[in-house]
C-alpha cells in the first residue's frame, strides 16, 4: 500500500471537510468528521472517503449527502466503550490465559501489564501503557488512560490515588505508584508517579514485543500498520483506517487481516491505556488506546486511540 499517495489524498479530503464542517456539525446527531476508508457490505475498500460519526444513523442518514465534492460519504455509529467483565464463561480461554498472565506479579514494570486504582471502587482495570519520562526532570513515570485510574464522581476528597499491580488489593508488594493530579482533564490520558521500590524493565518497553521505544510517530496516515500490547488481549495487530478532522487527536484502528485474532478480539475492556506503535520495526509509538468495541458497519472489532504526539505534549513526556 502506497502511504505517500494515501497521505496526499487524505490531506485533500481533510481540506474539503474543513470547508463544509460548519454546516455539517449543525446537524444534530453528528459527533465527529474525519477521513478514512469507505466501508461497503461490511468490508473495507481501498477508497478514501469522508467519515461522519453519528449517534443514531437512522435519524440523521436522510440529512446527510452521499457525497461531497465528488468524495463518498460514509456514516458510522459512534463507538461506545466495552466494559471489562470477569465471567470466565464469556471470555475465550486463550484470552483468559493471556489476561491472567499479565495480571501476575512482574518484578520489573513494563508496558502491557494490568493496573488499577488501589481503592478498588467504581473503576475497572486497565493497562500500564508504557514507562515515559518528564521532558524537564527526566523522572520516570507510568502512563495510561485517565478513565482507568480516576473517576470524576468518586473520591474527590481523596488525593493521591494509589495504583496497583497485580489487580488484587493494595499491599506494599502490589503498590506501583500514585496519581498525583486527579483534576479534570480534557484528554483521556494520565501520568502517575512510580513507586521507587519497583524496578523498571529498561531492556524492553512492552510485554510480548521485542525492543525499546525509539520515538513518537507524528503522521497519522490511513493504511499504517500498528500493534499494541494490552493487559486483556495481549499483542494484537491493526491498521489505521480513519483520522478525525474535527478532533485531530483521535484515530480509529481496525484489525490487520494479515494476523489472526483470538475470537476476533482486537481489543477488549482492560486494554485501555495500552500503546499503539508502528508495526514496521521502528519501535515508534503512535497512539494511546482508549476505547474498543464491535463495529456496527464493519464486521469486526475496532479500536479508538489518541495520537501520541498530542498525549506527549499534554502530559509533558518523552521516551
Amino acid at each position: 500500500m502506497d502511504l505517500t499517495k494515501n497521505k496526499a489524498k487524505q490531506v485533500a479530503i481533510e481540506n474539503i471537510i474543513k470547508k463544509h464542517q460548519e454546516n455539517l456539525l449543525r446537524i444534530q446527531g453528528i459527533v465527529d468528521l474525519g477521513v478514512g476508508y469507505r466501508i461497503e457490505d461490511h468490508h473495507l475498500t481501498n477508497e478514501l472517503a469522508i467519515i461522519i460519526e453519528v449517534v443514531n444513523q437512522r435519524e440523521v442518514a436522510a440529512l446527510i449527502p452521499t457525497s461531497i465534492e465528488g468524495i463518498a460519504v460514509n456514516l458510522i455509529e459512534s463507538p461506545v466503550p466495552e466494559t471489562l467483565f470477569h465471567s470466565s464463561e464469556k471470555i475465550h480461554p486463550e484470552i483468559r490465559k493471556i489476561a491472567d498472565f499479565r495480571n501476575q506479579h512482574f518484578k520489573k514494570l513494563i508496558g502491557g501489564i494490568r493496573i488499577r486504582n488501589g481503592y478498588g471502587k467504581g473503576l475497572g482495570s486497565g493497562t500500564l501503557g508504557a514507562i515515559a519520562y518528564d521532558r524537564e526532570s527526566n523522572e520516570a513515570f507510568g502512563i495510561t488512560c485517565r478513565h482507568v485510574l480516576v473517576s470524576d464522581k468518586r473520591w474527590r476528597s481523596k488525593p493521591n490515588y494509589p495504583v496497583i499491580h497485580p489487580d488484587k488489593k493494595w499491599t506494599p508488594s502490589t503498590d506501583v505508584g500514585t496519581v498525583l493530579n486527579e483534576g479534570k482533564s480534557t484528554m483521556d490520558c494520565i501520568r502517575f508517579a512510580l513507586n521507587p521500590n519497583r524496578e523498571i524493565d529498561h531492556n524492553h518497553s512492552f510485554l510480548g514485543i521485542n525492543g525499546k521505544i525509539r520515538g513518537i510517530a507524528t503522521d497519522i496516515v490511513c493504511g499504517t500498520k500498528v500493534m499494541k500490547s494490552g493487559s486483556q488481549t495481549g499483542v494484537t495487530y491493526g491498521v489505521i483506517v480513519s483520522q478525525s478532522v474535527t478532533n485531530k487527536n483521535r484515530f480509529i484502528v481496525f484489525p490487520d487481516d494479515d494476523f489472526e485474532l483470538i475470537d476476533g478480539e482486537l481489543t477488549m475492556g482492560g486494554d485501555s491505556g495500552s500503546v499503539w506503535l508502528l508495526n514496521d520495526g521502528s519501535m515508534k509509538v503512535i497512539g494511546l488506546h482508549c476505547l474498543g468495541n464491535k463495529s456496527k458497519q464493519y464486521d469486526a472489532e475496532l479500536g479508538v486511540a489518541l495520537r501520541m504526539d498530542a498525549v506527549a505534549d499534554y502530559l509533558n513526556l518523552k521516551f
